[in-house]
């Protein structure tokens, strides 16, 4: 077995939530698997791992959001992405319409092709 693939599994397992403490998490930097402990002096929920240095929330596990409430970061990255793609393809069908005299789809595949 792939020994790259046995560590991820290691890892994965170790995050496993029921083998968490109550004041223990694992830093989700990528190829990192520091368990990091709030601190009772501080006050806000963000810890660096002494590791890789990244700052994580410790609320939620993830990384700092910068004063976001846990998932307002990943809902406005989603809402964020979907704008773009939909820009995008209006953009795109902008550009095919500008251009549909010379760039027709294939009656077999679908394809766009240019006459």
């Amino acid at each position: 077995m792939d020994h790259d693939i046995v560590m991820r599994f290691q890892r994965m397992a170790l995050r496993n939530p029921t083998n968490q403490l109550k004041n223990t998490i694992w830093c989700p930097g990528v190829n990192c698997s520091t368990k990091l402990s709030k601190q009772k002096t501080r006050h806000d929920n963000v810890v660096t791992c002494p590791t890789c240095m990244l700052r994580v929330c410790f609320k939620c596990g993830e990384w700092e959001h910068g004063g976001l409430e846990c998932g307002e970061e990943a809902a406005s990255l989603t809402e964020k992405k979907k704008q773009s793609e939909m820009e995008q393809k209006e953009s795109f069908e902008q550009w095919r319409a500008d251009l549909k005299a010379i760039i027709q789809a294939c009656p077999k595949c679908g394809a766009l092709i240019d006459r």
